[in-house]
């Protein structure tokens, strides 16, 4: 077998381990929707793995400029649901918080 098969192969695993990273993000954010506070953070998590799972199932087959955007909208998204995630996970205080307090 040539190098540039092999190489192919390898870009295929990489390529179906993210779409099952993206699967478990996603199931990450369903079981976050559990939660009281943080339905926002979660639906948020929700639609940017699913945007990014439409660019990669997209790719395949249809390589166009809306394919392209929803990639990029999604990349948005899932850093700023890193970010919030993190925040929520070290405990840091946020604006929901301050308002969640206020009112109990």
């Amino acid at each position: 077998m040539n190098d540039l098969a092999e190489g192919y192969l390898g870009a295929g695993v990489t390529f179906t381990i993210w779409k099952i990273v993206g699967l478990l993000f996603i199931v990450v954010a369903f079981l976050m929707l559990n939660s009281r506070d943080s339905k926002l953070l979660a639906c948020l998590g929700i639609l940017a793995n699913l945007l990014l799972l439409v660019g990669d199932f997209g790719t395949g087959g249809f390589r166009g400029p809306v394919v392209a955007s929803f990639v990029g909208v999604g990349y948005v998204l899932l850093v700023a649901w890193f970010v919030l995630l993190g925040r929520r996970l070290l405990g840091l205080p946020s604006s929901t918080d301050a308002q969640l307090a206020g009112h109990t």
